[in-house]
């Protein structure tokens, strides 16, 4: 997925304009968050435009920040530049045209490293059929 399929699928899901703003907000609040081999490898697996966002300056093995969703939902709300109660929906949406630009894996090892009130946040990981 190229950079313009990737906001244009945000577009579709619902990000309002400016999308770019959206979507770097999610992506870098999510790579915060995550271990720093998951955001790598998510990173990896976004274009690059997108990837930047995710993965950090100074990528240790740490744990993660392990924000509480209304910490989560207020970062991405200030970088945003959104109410926070609006915050959730804008990063499902984001999430969501993430998830169609990506294999099932890299979204599961994702959804694994995520604390717990965060997952509904998430688009389901595709079972095996």
């Amino acid at each position: 997925m190229r950079y313009q399929e990737l906001l244009e699928e945000a577009r579709q899901a619902g990000v309002p304009e400016p999308v770019e703003r959206t979507v770097a907000a999610v992506l870098t609040t999510l790579g915060e968050e995550l271990p720093a081999g998951t955001a790598g490898y998510l990173a990896t697996n976004v274009p690059d435009e997108a990837g930047v966002r995710v993965r950090r300056p100074e990528p240790g093995d740490d744990a993660g920040a392990h924000l509480d969703r209304p910490h989560f939902l207020y970062r991405v709300a200030e970088r945003d530049g959104c109410a926070p109660d609006e915050a959730r929906d804008r990063v499902r949406m984001v999430l969501h045209a993430v998830a169609h630009g990506v294999p099932g894996g890299v979204l599961a090892d994702v959804v694994a490293a995520v604390p717990a009130d965060l997952l509904d946040l998430l688009p389901p990981v595709p079972g095996p059929r």
